[in-house]
């Protein structure tokens, strides 16, 4: 059973929803997907996580040496 309170969701100044990252309004009135989150803040989550898995492996390769 899925149960919303209309206190926790964020509406932007349109009446839309925000992103949960950067608290954004959709552009041109669109969703931003099933987890709230826009696709720009998508894409920048992902670089980050690119960033840190590079750095794991390099901390990882020298420390194998």
């Amino acid at each position: 059973m899925t149960h919303q309170h209309e206190a926790f969701e964020k509406h932007g100044p349109e009446g839309g929803r925000t992103c949960r990252v950067c608290s954004g309004a959709a552009p041109d009135g669109g969703d931003h997907g099933p987890a709230g989150i826009c696709t720009s803040c998508w894409y920048k989550i992902l670089v980050l996580i690119l960033i840190v898995m590079i750095a794991i492996s390099y901390v990882v390769w020298f420390g194998l040496l």
